[in-house]
């Protein structure tokens, strides 16, 4: 996950982007396992504070 993160935030930076926060599905293989899950809450949350 640490790598995960790196990447993102060396993207960012790249394209001289503000980070704005990020939600990680760990365990998600599938978007069905996203759709009823606890993380649509927190992508809602975080698009709303963009």
């Amino acid at each position: 996950m640490d790598t995960l993160k790196a990447n993102f935030h060396a993207l960012c930076h790249y394209l001289h982007w503000q980070e704005g926060g990020m939600v990680l599905a760990l365990g998600a293989n599938s978007i069905k396992d996203v759709e009823n899950s606890e993380y649509q809450a927190m992508v809602r949350s975080l698009g709303a504070g963009i």
